[in-house]
């Protein structure tokens, strides 16, 4: 998610907590939690300052002084854990080979399929932008 507002990473440390063995972020003032609720997607989500952020993002701010520079990963697909050694940066290249099997997937497989029009197994790949069969 870009960020939509001048929320600096000093201002987040000010006002926020987070505790990288939960995943959770906190409310300095009042130690309550936030970023519980979760967006489409699955994330966790939260505003600061009236600008909605990502948990994650947040928590690897908090924790590493600064915004990640690619995407971020969960290495264990579930979206709602946002536990420091639960994230890793990626590129959208290595983020998208880390993805669960279709729900409608027949095979259980990633990247294999049945091809109707030729009666069939398809597998395939996607290298720089490109299908390769």
């Amino acid at each position: 998610m870009p960020l939509t507002s001048d929320v600096t990473i000093a201002e987040l440390q000010q006002m926020l907590r987070y505790d990288p063995l939960t995943g959770h972020i906190y409310r300095r003032k009042d130690n309550k939690r936030l970023f519980v609720a979760k967006d489409n997607y699955g994330y966790h989500v939260g505003r600061v300052k009236g600008a909605l952020f990502r948990a994650h993002r947040v928590g690897w701010a908090l924790f590493f002084g600064k915004w990640p520079e690619n995407n971020l990963d969960h290495i264990d697909n579930n979206r709602g854990n946002d536990k420091i050694l639960n994230l890793r940066e990626a590129t959208q290249q290595e983020n998208m080979r880390n993805t669960k099997v279709r729900s409608d997937s027949t095979t259980g497989l990633k990247g294999i399929l049945w091809y109707k029009y030729t009666n069939k197994w398809l597998a395939r790949i996607k290298v720089n932008g490109k299908y390769k069969h």
